[in-house]
């Protein structure tokens, strides 16, 4: 949300203010913006609506069935890669454990295999799949059978 946007009359363009932001934290580029003035109730009530909405959307909870489907299809359009000579990453299979935010467990047989850009794809692909496309997901990588052995979250 961006408040007072009254000030902001002539001198910005609302569309290339949230471009802007797009450009300038692009991990958070899934998350809507409101630009709203209080004094002048503009935008307060959408801006309340899609509080709500964004509420509802870090409250759902997706099925281990549905998830793993979606998940086969996500690694059928792009696998991990790996450097030639060693063990190619798994994922064995995904459960949601948590909401708010939503929380995903990837259960991997190589839990260093999977960081950076491939985490990203990975959660670009959920947003647009799954029902939470504009609230921020949780990403766990965890060795399958070894609680113990935690690995990276995003």
């Amino acid at each position: 949300m961006v408040n007072k946007w009254d000030l902001a009359a002539g001198k910005a363009d609302g569309e290339k203010y949230v471009e802007y932001l797009g450009k300038t934290f692009p991990e958070l580029s899934f998350a809507p913006v409101s630009l709203t003035t209080a004094t002048e109730n503009l935008n307060v009530r959408e801006t309340v609506r899609l509080a709500e909405e964004l509420f509802e959307q870090s409250r759902t909870r997706v099925g281990t069935g549905e998830l793993n489907a979606i998940l086969a299809e996500i690694v059928a359009l792009r696998g991990p890669s790996h450097p030639r000579g060693t063990k190619p990453p798994k994922i064995l299979y995904a459960s949601q454990i948590a909401v708010e935010p939503p929380t995903i467990v990837c259960f991997v047989n190589d839990v260093r295999s999977f960081q950076g850009n491939y985490v990203r794809f990975l959660l670009n692909q959920f947003r647009e799949r799954l029902p939470f496309a504009e609230v921020p997901i949780r990403l766990i990588f965890r060795r399958r059978g070894k609680k113990s052995q935690e690995g990276n979250r995003q």
